[in-house]
């Protein structure tokens, strides 16, 4: 069995509003830009939300493939 790296995952979920004041916004943006920032890093969902605004764009192609008929078994009772 090959060995794999283990990595761990922290997810917080903030309201910055009591605690932080009304420039919290600005400097949050900031802590995700110097995040995103860095290379192989991304946030959470960053992904997935650049995956929506692209279909919703261009839209999803479907490829058309032939139907296949699947063939009888031979019946092997006896």
């Amino acid at each position: 069995m090959a060995d794999r790296q283990r990595t761990g995952r922290v997810f917080m979920a903030l309201d910055p509003g009591p605690i932080a004041g009304p420039a919290s916004d600005t400097r949050l943006a900031r802590q995700f830009s110097a995040i995103t920032d860095q290379p192989n890093v991304r946030l959470p969902g960053q992904r997935r939300a650049a995956a929506h605004i692209r279909t919703a764009a261009a839209g999803v192609d479907i490829p058309v493939r032939r139907r296949t008929i699947p063939m009888k078994r031979p019946d092997n009772s006896a």
